[in-house]
């Protein structure tokens, strides 16, 4: 008896958790956790892209503009978010 409250408590701390990240998430112009574009403000693009140097992720096809723009003009790609001098990894998620 006590296992299964204990397991529901984890749950529910589990639960609450991710609600504060969400939360903080919407807060943030990278929107990690939220799954939307900071950049084209698409809400859930299929692919995803994040900022090797930074962490902060948008979509693929935001990202790759970014290269496109940054190799057309011999420059690094820049994090638009932080500013950071950067190159971008696809991301391979398993959407729900």
């Amino acid at each position: 008896e006590n296992d299964g409250r204990e397991t529901m408590l984890k749950a529910e701390e589990r639960q609450r958790f991710l609600r504060e990240l969400k939360e903080e998430d919407e807060k943030s112009p990278a929107h990690i956790f939220s799954g939307s574009c900071g950049i084209c403000s698409t809400e859930a693009p299929n692919r995803r892209a994040v900022f090797s140097a930074c962490g902060h992720v948008t979509c693929r096809a935001c990202a790759e503009t970014l290269a496109a723009q940054a190799e057309e003009d011999e420059n690094a790609i820049i994090c638009p978010f932080c500013s950071t001098e950067t190159g971008f990894v696809p991301l391979f998620e398993n959407l729900i």
